[in-house]
């Protein structure tokens, strides 16, 4: 604020003291005392338009948002032709979160005095919350052209650049800032720089660029994982697919459960190539579940049945749950699905009458039993086979073989959730509730099995129950506070079950609560904007952004703002129709694709 200084000499000597002290203690955070000198001037010109503001922007930054936007509007209406008053009042704009208000308020202020470090700081900031990315990058501009000394006006130049869209001017940027820099910023900092300018190549697709540049600076470059990564996809697109696999390789073995590894592994061989190289993997990663798992998505039919039955019969005695969400993609292939089924009734009936796996012949599906196993496998088998047969909407079947699983072992959790969610696919609810809260009672301690039970509670609406249950995990004993925690699932849920009982206006708040909570998630950004910037973390910031500028398109959100247009038309005094209708155009901004988005559309005659 001290910037700000030259407003001081439209006051008397004493009076324009206390502006000054008051500008340098807001810039030292020390409110109190500034509010106490703004307050001295004012007794001497209680008509200034600057006082005024000054004593709104200590007040807004004081947590008295009331008063400070009062005298902030005040001072403006005395002197708009004051940059303080547009700079005041874009700051208590700022502190409410109402960044595009601060953005028009900032700009005014910049008009007036152009040169202003603190204006230029904070339009800048403004700039990158409200996505003017063309904007910040004439501000940096001007920042740069005015201190090229300093490396921070260099990178934020590139970012800004690269932003807007102008990918080529965003290199030479970086070139420049390392020529000229190079021996001024550590070695974290040249290798983010030099990775930030391999990952511009990239999107350029200036592939023979990008494989140059990784060369030269590989020894530059600490974060070689990125390195490996970024020359994997270089060579692909070069199709130089040999030195691409030696690279992917190198990878895998650092991570061989990381999928995208596999992905560029599987374009680097002819798919009749590659199985014989996943046989020759799975050697030297005999306990990798990724190398085993793939096998089976790219097998077919003659190869698969061996692969699956190797790969079932492990995982059963392991007793994985999950087994059967590992294994759901292959059930969308008809043949697959069959072979499948044909592979777990063997085992069924073998584990039933001799307590081991069947050895089967493939051609005749055949089968023979095997060495002894433990118990449990009968279980964790039918549990699979009851899950397999509710995926295909037998669900009358599934009923019945986890009855048989609950019945061999009636200890498991897994298997009373396994049976509820049969139950309430048959639109059994209430018998489902009951399936699902036996699983809660056999582990109280299990946070999943109680907020499963909750849930059930909720689509029976019945509110109270549920938020007992949930009340049990709260951070305050017995109390509920899902608001803080921010589980939006647990909101959407209230929020219609309270829409079924009628009861709109309780509705309505917990589908705001879930609203508010993505918008300040967007917005707490602004409080990161320059410091990852300042740290020189360019990618982690690019990404960043993309990350915030998808938290409107996510499901949570679309349910709730779905939520309250339900509101408005089940009740239109809750809602309002230009509520919802601002609602409406919002998610279709935002989910152009969904249906029910625009059937809303059609209802509010938009």
């Amino acid at each position: 604020m001290e910037s700000f200084g030259a407003v001081a000499e439209s006051f008397a000597q004493k009076e324009g003291g206390h502006i000054r002290q008051a500008l340098q203690l807001i810039d030292r955070k020390q409110y109190p005392k500034a509010l106490k000198h703004v307050e001295k001037a004012l007794e001497a010109y209680p008509e200034s338009g600057e006082a005024l503001s000054l004593k709104g922007n200590i007040l807004s930054s004081l947590g008295r948002k009331d008063e400070a936007m009062d005298f902030a509007k005040r001072g403006l209406m005395k002197n708009l032709k004051s940059a303080l008053c547009w700079f005041s009042l874009s700051l208590i704009q700022n502190n409410d979160r109402n960044y595009a208000e601060a953005y028009k308020s900032i700009q005014k202020a910049n008009a007036i005095t152009p040169n202003n470090p603190a204006i230029i700081r904070n339009l800048s900031l403004l700039q990158l919350q409200n996505r003017d990315f063309k904007g910040f990058r004439d501000t940096r501009l001007s920042i740069l052209t005015g201190n090229p000394a300093v490396v921070l006006n260099w990178s934020s130049y590139a970012v800004s650049e690269y932003l807007s869209g102008d990918n080529e001017k965003a290199c030479k940027v970086l070139d420049s800032l390392i020529k000229a820099h190079e021996k001024n910023l550590s070695n974290a900092e040249l290798s983010e720089i030099y990775l930030y300018k391999a990952k511009i190549l990239e999107e350029m697709r200036d592939f023979a660029a990008l494989e140059k540049w990784l060369n030269e600076n590989k020894a530059k470059i600490l974060d070689q994982v990125a390195w490996k990564e970024m020359m994997a996809r270089c060579l692909l697109e070069l199709g130089v697919k040999e030195s691409a696999e030696m690279v992917v390789r190198q990878l895998l073995a650092l991570n061989p459960e990381n999928l995208i590894y596999h992905d560029l592994l599987q374009k680097c061989r002819n798919p009749e190539e590659i199985l014989s190289v996943y046989a020759e993997l799975q050697e030297s990663f005999p306990r990798s579940t990724a190398m085993f798992r793939i096998e089976l998505d790219l097998s077919d039919s003659t190869h698969f049945a061996s692969a699956f039955d190797r790969y079932l019969t492990k995982r059963i005695r392991k007793g994985i749950p999950s087994l059967f969400f590992d294994i759901k993609p292959l059930l969308k292939s008809p043949e697959k699905s069959e072979i499948i089924i044909n592979i777990i009734k063997a085992h069924i009936e073998t584990l039933s009458s001799s307590e081991s796996f069947a050895i089967i012949d493939y051609n005749t599906w055949t089968h023979s039993s095997g060495p002894k196993e433990q118990p449990q496998c009968l279980m964790w088998i039918f549990l699979l086979f009851s899950k397999i047969h509710d995926f295909f909407k037998n669900h009358e079947e599934a009923l019945s073989v986890i009855n048989q699983a609950i019945e061999h072992t009636p200890t498991v959790p897994d298997l009373y959730l396994a049976k509820g969610r049969i139950l309430k696919h048959l639109g059994r609810l209430q018998e489902a509730i009951c399936e699902v809260e036996e699983a809660r009672n056999l582990d109280f301690s299990d946070r999943y099995l109680n907020n499963k039970s909750a849930k059930y509670l909720y689509r029976n609406n019945q509110t109270a129950q549920a938020e007992e249950l949930l009340g049990l995990f709260s951070r305050e004993r017995g109390e509920l506070n899902i608001h803080d925690m921010q589980s939006t699932w647990v909101e959407n849920e209230m929020g219609e079950a309270y829409l079924r009982l009628g009861e709109v206006a309780k509705a309505k708040a917990e589908f705001e609560w879930v609203d508010k909570q993505y918008s300040d998630m967007f917005e707490d950004q602004c409080d990161f904007h320059f410091y990852v910037i300042r740290k020189m973390n360019f990618n982690a910031y690019t990404d960043f952004l993309k990350f915030t500028d998808s938290l409107y398109k996510q499901k949570p959100l679309l349910r709730a703002c779905k939520g309250i247009i339900r509101c408005h038309l089940a009740n239109q005094e809750v809602v309002s129709l230009k509520d919802a209708q601002k609602m409406v155009k919002f998610l279709l901004n935002h989910h152009p694709e969904d249906a029910e988005v625009h059937d809303f559309a059609q209802q509010l005659q938009i």
